[in-house]
């Protein structure tokens, strides 16, 4: 249910109970930096569960090189014993060295990809059996891929670029019909 948008759901865990706070470095080879922060905590019916990371790598030859940003955020607040608010959202943005084909090394061609993911929920269960949900998500997403001359050559930049915007709002019931069927 906590799915927004494409076909891909990933769901952002809730925040713990006890107010919890991790962070992480990490160094490997190929000069590759790996390092975070999640923050999670829950306080009188309200849930907040934070993250960031940041990825960078030189990769194995000429222009691999990978930079990757990415953070999330799911607060949840139970308004009464009928009704929960939940907000996410989601941001990544991503550069990425290409090469030219099957083992031909290009030294500036390169991709840019930035997603913005951000729903809102309102749950209310009006009697028992009974829940609906009316949801307003926002999806943004950015790809550019460009393919600058090579020196010495007489090629032409090669680019493309997508950038997409899609909103939904939806309403839906769930009206349980017995033990094991649900009529949405």
């Amino acid at each position: 249910s906590d799915a927004v948008a494409g076909v891909i759901n990933i769901i952002t865990e809730k925040g713990s109970e006890k107010p919890r706070l991790e962070s992480w470095s990490e160094y490997g080879t190929l000069r590759t930096f790996y390092e975070g922060q999640t923050f999670s905590g829950s306080w009188k019916g309200y849930s907040l569960s934070t993250s960031w990371s940041r990825l960078d790598t030189d990769g194995l030859g000429e222009n691999d090189e990978l930079e990757d940003t990415s953070a999330s955020t799911k607060f949840d607040a139970k308004l009464s014993d009928k009704a929960d608010f939940d907000f996410l959202y989601r941001y990544s943005n991503g550069l990425v060295g290409i090469d030219d084909g099957a083992f031909r090394q290009d030294p500036n061609r390169f991709s840019k990809a930035r997603q913005n993911v951000l729903a809102s929920i309102l749950t209310h269960r009006p009697v028992e059996g009974w829940e609906q949900k009316l949801k307003f998500s926002f999806f943004h997403d950015m790809l550019l891929s460009v393919d600058p001359p090579n020196a010495g050559t007489t090629e032409r930049e090669s680019r493309f670029k997508l950038d997409t915007n899609v909103y939904t709002l939806d309403w839906q019931h769930d009206l349980a019909l017995g033990e094991h069927d649900i009529f949405t």
